[in-house]
């Protein structure tokens, strides 16, 4: 009876002290519990902190499942198994937060880096802390700020104008005076030109039909072969055409006794052609100078004669080909445009006139068509109408 007794005891005593020691190890195991709670919270939070500089830092890349997989398990700090009582995950991870492999919870290895690359602090292994690129997306596409194109900035008319305006907050009430004063002459003069614009306009019109040859009077026309067309398509009286082929500045003096005995208003001179054909001036310096000479000595005999010189009408097509040294009379007619201008003589500007008519040169690419000279006509007295209003013509 009494060994009876002794071997409950000793069962009471053993149970006892079993319960002792699972009651220890419980209360080892929640402080081991505690601590791994507070390292994977400690984890999370600087895990989170570096993840976020590196996002703000970097563009956003693209994750495959895999990788967002195991960033939550990142900002989780927990596996995806989950973690035991114990303090040991069910995916064989230690209670120091390593599994066996030397992995721990969050994917990383010891050293802090990821098997993909990605260190803790999300950037990259490699030394250039670039965002490393995920499933397959490479750095350059992701691309740094430096790599990005700078954005040219344009000013807009509104910034323009804001700058205008407070421009003219500082000026002076003088200098505004003076700017205002200059802009109501500026003013003025653009509406004298669009008077005059419309005045000669309606001149023009005057000249339609026929009538174009009704203005020329008390006028005579100095000439080539050219010039011989007013007389033989009929358009001006003969005797008042003095021109023939072949014609150059020199037949000025020739005619000069013809000239003199009509005593003209107006003398209308186109010459070129045939000079620089003939190679008596090589140069268009040279040729200006002797026009100028030929036209003081019309002044001299005619004082009372107003001077008009045409510009050198060019040669087109197979006559500049057969001809290469007629492809210089546009150079010879500026030398005579800027002679004129200098000795203030009218020059008759015929380029826009002539270009706007190009249909109307002959096949010889030399002489004009009738319905040419109506147009030439026109422009030579509009030349006149610009004289008689105080526009200069050169």
């Amino acid at each position: 009876m009494g060994g009876i007794v002794r071997l409950v005891i000793l069962i009471i005593i053993l149970a006892a002290a079993v319960a002792g020691i699972r009651l220890a190890a419980g209360r080892l195991a929640s402080g081991r519990a505690e601590k791994e709670a507070a390292e994977q919270v400690s984890r999370t939070e600087t895990g989170s902190a570096a993840g976020s500089t590196a996002q703000e830092n970097a563009d956003p890349l693209p994750l495959s499942s895999a990788g967002e997989e195991g960033n939550q398990g990142v900002l989780n700090g927990s596996s995806k198994a989950g973690e035991s009582a114990d303090g040991l995950s069910s995916d064989g991870f230690s209670a120091d937060g390593l599994s066996s492999d030397g992995l721990a919870p969050d994917g990383l290895p010891s050293d802090g880096s990821s098997p993909d690359g990605l260190s803790a602090d999300g950037l990259s292994a490699d030394a250039g802390g670039r965002p490393a690129a995920v499933d397959g997306a490479t750095a350059a596409a992701a691309g740094s700020e430096e790599e990005k194109p700078a954005f040219d900035h344009v000013t807009t008319e509104l910034e323009n104008g804001h700058a205008y305006l407070a421009s003219l907050d500082a000026r002076t009430p003088v200098e505004m005076e003076y700017m205002i004063s200059e802009a109501q002459k500026e003013h003025e003069k653009e509406l004298e030109r669009e008077a005059y614009r419309l005045k000669r306009e309606e001149y023009r019109e005057s000249l339609e039909g026929n009538h174009v040859w009704e203005a020329f009077d008390d006028f005579v026309f100095l000439g080539d072969s050219r010039v011989v067309g007013f007389d033989v398509f009929g358009l001006l009286p003969s005797d008042r055409v003095l021109a023939d082929a072949g014609d150059t500045i020199n037949s000025i003096t020739d005619r000069m006794d013809t000239i003199k005995s009509l005593s003209p208003k107006y003398i209308f001179i186109s010459y070129g052609i045939n000079d620089i054909g003939m190679g008596f001036w090589p140069t268009a310096e040279e040729y200006a100078s002797a026009f100028s000479e030929k036209l003081h000595e019309l002044q001299r005999e005619l004082p009372d004669a107003e001077i008009y010189v045409n510009s050198i009408i060019p040669a087109r097509g197979d006559a500049e080909q057969a001809y290469p040294i007629w492809q210089g009379l546009p150079e010879y007619s500026e030398a005579v445009r800027r002679m004129c201008e200098r000795e203030k003589f009218a020059f008759i500007d015929n380029a826009s006139m002539i270009e706007e008519h190009m249909d109307l040169y002959d096949s010889d690419g030399v002489h004009m068509q009738p319905d040419f000279y109506r147009y030439w006509a026109e422009n030579q007295l509009l030349a006149v109408f610009d004289r008689k209003n105080g526009v200069l013509t050169f």
